[in-house]
């Protein structure tokens, strides 16, 4: 994948809205949201669409591949499990150390990118 910049979205979240268009229907499967599947129901019409470089990993991490940094999944549905997983990967000690970031696990932009653009949600009507 080109690491081009022009693919990351516009503001400040690693994600941008859209309206659903007529007859799209989106993935209810919220534990692939961030590994294959990149859209998911946001609000009534809308979905989110993820930054191509934001990466939820099947081993407890969340990776900004723009940046090639990677944390712990502090924000997953159990953070105990995410740590277990990495531990499983990696090693306990390891685990307990590796970098954390609750803003890159959140979905809010860490890399600055096109972060002073407009922001699509402001014209959403």
């Amino acid at each position: 994948m080109d690491k081009g910049p022009f693919r990351i979205p516009p503001g400040e979240y690693c994600y941008r809205v859209e309206p659903i268009r007529e007859g799209e229907v989106l993935s209810r499967e919220i534990s692939r949201f961030g590994k294959d599947l990149r859209e998911y129901s946001y609000c009534k019409g809308y979905k989110s669409v993820l930054c191509p470089y934001w990466r939820r990993t099947d081993y407890g991490t969340v990776r900004c591949e723009y940046l090639d940094r990677e944390v712990l999944d502090d924000e997953s549905a159990d953070p105990r499990v995410s740590l277990k997983l990495l531990a499983e990967r990696i090693g306990e000690e390891a685990a307990r150390d590796f970098p954390r970031d609750w803003k890159l696990a959140d979905e809010i932009k860490i890399c600055g990118v096109n972060e002073d653009d407009e922001d699509h949600w402001a014209n959403l009507d």
